[in-house]
Parts: C-alpha cells; sequence; structure tokens
C-alpha cells in the first residue's frame, strides 16, 4: 500500500511572513505617531520666532514710562542681563545680538514672558521655556526698555464678551497659514517653524502681533480685532473633540496617514489570524 506524501504547509511560511509585515506596519505607526506628538521645534535664536507658549502673561499694564519715574532697578538688570549682547544703549551688538530699537514695552514683554530671554548659558532657546526672571525683574526691564528702545506699548488685550465666530475667520485669514488651522503650529520655511499657540496666554498673542517677532508680520489691527483673534486661540487650547482623539489637530493628510497606518496593521493582523487557521 502506498502513501501519498503530504505536501509542505504552506500556511506556516505565508503566515511568518504577514506576522513580519504586520511588525513592520506596527513599528511605522508608531514612528508616525511619535513624529506627530513632537511638536514643533524653532530653527532660530533669541527673540525671534513667532507667538510661542507662555504660563503667565504681563499685569496687564501698558508699560508707559513715566518722564520722571525711577528706572535705576530696571537699568542695572539691564546692564547685567542684556547689554552684552544688545548694547549699553540697546543698539545691538555685532555678532553677539540684534538691535533693540522699535521694540519697546510690547517686544520687551514678548521677549521675556515666553521666556526666549534671557538666553541660556548654551544659547539655545526653547518655545516651552517659562520666565527666567520674576514679575517684578521684567516689568522693570520693560520699563526701561522701552525708554531706551521705544516701539509699540503692550496692547490691553480683553478677550472677555470678544466674538469667537469673528476671531475664527480672522485667524483663519491671518494666522493659520503659519500656526496651522487649529494653532498647533507648522513650518513657514527659512528654517523657521511657526510654535504652537495651544499654552499660549492673550497677552502674548498680542504683543507678538504688533511687534512681528522674527519672520511674523506686523499685524496693524485694531484691538478689537486682536481681542477676537486671542479669544478664538482660547476657544482652541479647551475645544471639544467629539470625533475622538484630535492627534493634535494637524490636519486631514497626517491624520489619515495614522489612520490608513492603523488600517493596514489590523488588515495584516486579520490575514494572518487567517492564514493559521487549519485547513481542512
Amino acid at each position: 500500500m502506498h502513501t501519498r506524501p503530504q505536501r509542505p504547509s504552506r500556511a506556516v511560511p505565508l503566515a511568518r511572513s504577514i506576522a513580519g509585515l504586520t511588525v513592520v506596519a506596527a513599528i511605522g505607526a508608531v514612528a508616525v505617531l511619535a513624529l506627530l506628538g513632537g511638536g514643533p521645534v524653532s530653527g532660530q535664536g533669541g527673540s525671534g520666532g513667532a507667538p510661542g507658549a507662555s504660563a503667565a502673561g504681563p499685569p496687564g499694564s501698558s508699560a508707559t514710562v513715566q518722564a520722571g519715574g525711577d528706572l535705576s532697578a530696571g537699568r542695572a538688570l539691564y546692564m547685567q542681563t542684556c547689554a552684552a549682547c544688545h548694547g549699553v544703549s540697546g543698539q545691538g551688538v555685532s555678532g553677539n545680538g540684534p538691535s533693540l530699537q522699535g521694540q519697546g514695552a510690547a517686544g520687551t514683554a514678548y521677549a521675556l514672558y515666553t521666556g526666549r530671554m534671557p538666553l541660556p548659558e548654551n544659547g539655545v532657546t526653547s518655545l516651552q521655556r517659562k520666565p527666567v526672571l520674576s514679575p517684578g525683574q521684567i516689568q522693570s526691564l520693560i520699563d526701561y526698555v522701552a525708554r531706551i528702545a521705544p516701539g509699540p506699548a503692550i496692547p490691553p488685550v480683553d478677550t472677555q464678551g470678544a466674538d469667537i465666530a469673528a476671531g475664527r475667520q480672522l485667524f483663519i485669514n491671518n494666522c493659520a497659514a503659519c500656526h496651522g488651522a487649529d494653532a498647533a503650529g507648522g513650518s513657514v520655511g527659512g528654517g523657521f517653524v511657526a510654535p504652537s499657540l495651544h499654552n499660549a496666554a492673550s497677552s502674548t498673542v498680542g504683543e507678538a502681533m504688533v511687534t512681528g517677532p522674527g519672520p511674523m508680520p506686523v499685524f496693524r489691527l485694531p484691538i478689537q480685532q486682536i481681542d477676537e483673534i486671542a479669544a478664538y486661540i482660547g476657544y482652541l487650547q479647551s475645544a471639544p473633540t467629539p470625533g475622538g482623539f484630535s492627534l493634535g489637530g494637524l490636519g486631514p493628510v497626517p491624520e489619515g496617514f495614522v489612520a490608513g497606518a492603523v488600517g493596514l496593521v489590523l488588515l495584516l493582523l486579520m490575514v494572518g489570524w487567517g492564514a493559521r487557521r487549519p485547513h481542512p
């Protein structure tokens, strides 16, 4: 009696191949999620950059310096922390730091309250850095720099009662191209990255708009419209996501890519499970 030799089962090699593809797809999905969650990184130093995160804002003062005001504290602090890079009179020092002329109270408050200034010892700024100086020290520097380098006053941003719908349209028209439709940030080219505004204080938004730090232009808008933009950004910081996890609100392309990667992983898992089932 002859016994027909059994063919080697193809299920095992097939299952192994599918398992390998599943692992590769899973690694790719994890890498994409890590990339999306990494957050923007600035390619510039100094006080440049678009409006960034700030846990604190200025005390609401327009920082107008009285002619006879006492600026001795601000001058001493400026000489200690700023003059080496920005010059004794705020004229800038070639190779060390830019001129402060035209920055005024708003530009100084923006740089100090976002932690961009003073620079850390390694010379690298961080978009998520908290203020280094105390509120009193910051106000002293604001008053002094406003005297030696006059510029825009701190806009009195007030989001109470502001029209969020109008702010949304203004944000789309003026801000979304760089900061993204959901204010999550994005690249603007030339090595610059517009940071996320998800932690930005309303006062910081106003200061950036009237001073135009880095590649950001100056927006000469009425204070009402600045209020509305700041109010909409505040809304985005706590906006609900009824559709599920927002993936950082980075837009349909990266979110669709993640959805496709996750779907591919699930499909491969289903095929692998089917390949392992015994055949009759």
